[in-house]
């Protein structure tokens, strides 16, 4: 009776023993699968602040390649320390004022992008007798421009203007002009440099032109 109650216990020691490692292996797979859990969670924000930062590298990378290479349409600044009246060209640190004189063509441009109008030293050819309040940096405003010869987009109104260079007078206005154009809210702008054979169009920042057009160069491309 003895030997058979001395054989229960020991066979009852040896099942709790089995559970004990059953346990103990359950309790270590599940540590295991929350190492799992802690480890893959941990994965997901290091891959979420990894694809944060190199969302924020290609925004950099495409605002730094989009100033030096992609028009900017009219994204002009302006702070207190400029005087009024006076703004950023894009691309640039140049300054351009209202209300006064700009006969380079990059200037010229900028002006009528951001003022919708020429600079105060343009007269009509009509009013050249005016000219002596402006001295050398009188320049003609020639008015509309008909855009015979169709190299331009016909559906606008154009006005054209000289540009000039270092031999330039009102009696001799040279080969230079800018024609522009603003209808129905969409402005214009465009460089000739052989009196309307062919074109550059202004992309609204510093030395910011496009590919010419023309007699020699083929049809416009918006």
């Amino acid at each position: 009776m003895k030997k058979h109650r001395l054989l229960l216990v020991l066979l009852f020691g040896l099942t709790l023993s089995g559970c004990g490692i059953q346990h103990t292996s359950s309790s270590s797979s599940f540590s295991v699968v929350e190492s799992s859990i802690s480890s893959t969670s941990g994965s997901s924000s290091s891959s979420s602040s990894f694809l944060s930062s190199v969302s924020s590298t290609s925004q950099i990378s495409t605002a730094s390649s989009g100033s030096s290479s992609t028009p900017i349409s009219s994204s002009y600044s302006s702070d207190s320390s400029l005087a009024a009246g006076c703004y950023i060209i894009s691309g640039s640190s140049i300054q351009i004022c209202q209300n006064t004189f700009y006969t380079d063509k990059e200037l010229v441009a900028a002006y009528i992008n951001i003022f919708n109008a020429l600079p105060i030293n343009y007269v009509g050819r009509d009013q050249t007798s005016t000219c002596g309040t402006y001295g050398s940096s009188c320049r003609i405003n020639g008015g509309i421009f008909q855009n015979r010869e169709g190299y331009l987009p016909a559906d606008r109104t154009y006005t054209e203007c000289d540009i000039g260079g270092s031999s330039y007078s009102v009696s001799n206005r040279g080969a230079y002009r800018i024609v522009f154009s603003i209808t129905n809210g969409k402005q214009s702008v465009f460089y000739t440099n052989d009196h309307y054979d062919n074109y550059q169009e202004y992309l609204k920042y510093y030395i910011g032109w496009g590919s010419l057009f023309g007699s020699d160069y083929g049809t416009y491309s918006d």
